[in-house]
């Protein structure tokens, strides 16, 4: 459908396990240790209960820098991944977040830090600086107390990783844009008066999961006096006439990859406000002259003071950042509006 091509997967999971690698060679880091699960996707495609594993610790990936990738899994999951040929072992996870361990918490935390350090021992030849991307305190303590070195830039580390996409895993985005695409279609068909937000959200969930989707990770869905300031949620409100229907869709969709695309929509049939238009314009200037702006090279700080900037009686409502990145899910980098760049903007180069 529309000249879209689909991934090859098995070169793509090679692009991106090998970027991981890449980093950790640069860093001169004997391994890393991976607990969020958009991670494990990345750097192995592997999945298990996504959602779940973001609150519970149940899963961890090892990544040798020169040896195997051992996939820790939950209880009894091991036919999940065995398909994955970048995968080398796939062994039980032992779980030392507090509901699984309970008082036994640090007990385990010990086991799973010696499970580690076996690994490491016999891959890195005495190197035991390890990257983690995030853990359990009592995991960080338990690691410390056998000698391993933690480096805390883990979760930088896979960002940069995951911030170049070649021309495989391109095609995967836009597979997942396209099937988005698919679905707001049929949401937007839905859009009368009389529906309620919250029915009128779940026509996105659908057409996500039955082309293939993820999940979504916000309900920001709203209509009419709502949708200023934005970011509410969806609810029980229904729908009027003439009512501006907005969305910002945030879901993670076909081959895992984030699709974050907001849409605005009147609702029945009616004309357009001379105020509703006005705002459309100004939409309209801000996304089109910014897109135009970039091109590799430009520094963040540019991108902050270049371009569009909203006329001042938006500025107060304006969103949180002017620019993100996107991939397996909003990725870095953040880059903010000129108000914010003292309080929270940071540098860097679009490559």
């Amino acid at each position: 459908e529309r000249g879209v091509a689909c991934p090859d997967m098995v070169a793509l999971r090679e692009y991106r396990l090998e970027r991981v690698r890449r980093e950790l060679r640069r860093r001169d880091y004997a391994g890393i240790l991976l607990f969020d699960p958009l991670n494990h996707r990345y750097a192995t495609d592997s999945t298990n209960m996504q959602l779940w594993i973001t609150h519970n610790a149940a899963r961890a990936c090892f990544i040798a820098t020169d040896g195997p990738v051992v996939m820790f899994d939950f209880h009894n999951c091991q036919h999940l991944s065995q398909h994955l040929p970048l995968i080398d072992e796939i062994r039980d996870m032992t779980g030392f977040f507090y509901f699984l361990g309970g008082s036994r918490c640090d007990e385990f935390a010990d086991k799973f830090a010696g499970e580690v350090l076996d690994l490491l021992d016999a891959n890195s030849d005495g190197n035991r600086r390890l990257a983690v991307d995030r853990m359990e305190i009592n995991g960080v303590r338990a690691f410390e107390r056998l000698g391993i070195e933690i480096m805390d830039d883990g979760m930088g580390l896979m960002e940069t990783a995951r911030e170049i996409k070649n021309e495989n895993e391109l095609r995967a985005m836009r597979c997942a844009v396209v099937a988005c695409e698919a679905t707001l279609a049929e949401l937007e068909n839905a859009i009368e008066p009389g529906i309620s937000e919250n029915e009128l959200w779940a026509h996105l969930h659908f057409g996500n999961i039955r082309r293939g989707g993820d999940w979504i990770e916000t309900r920001i869905l709203s209509s009419g006096p709502r949708t200023n300031p934005w970011m509410a949620e969806c609810g029980p409100r229904i729908i009027q006439q003439g009512d501006l229907v907005a969305l910002d869709t945030d879901l993670i969709g076909v081959y895992g990859y984030c699709v974050d695309m907001s849409r605005t929509w009147l609702a029945g049939d009616v004309a357009a406000t001379a105020e509703q238009k006005t705002l459309f314009g100004v939409a309209y200037d801000h996304i089109m002259e910014n897109m135009a702006l970039l091109e590799p090279g430009l520094s963040f700080k540019e991108l902050t003071f270049g371009g569009h900037q909203l006329p001042r009686q938006y500025r107060d409502l304006q969103y949180g950042v002017k620019y993100h990145g996107v991939g397996l899910c909003d990725e870095y980098p953040a880059i903010f509006y000129p108000e914010a760049w003292e309080s929270n903007g940071y540098d860097g180069v679009l490559e």
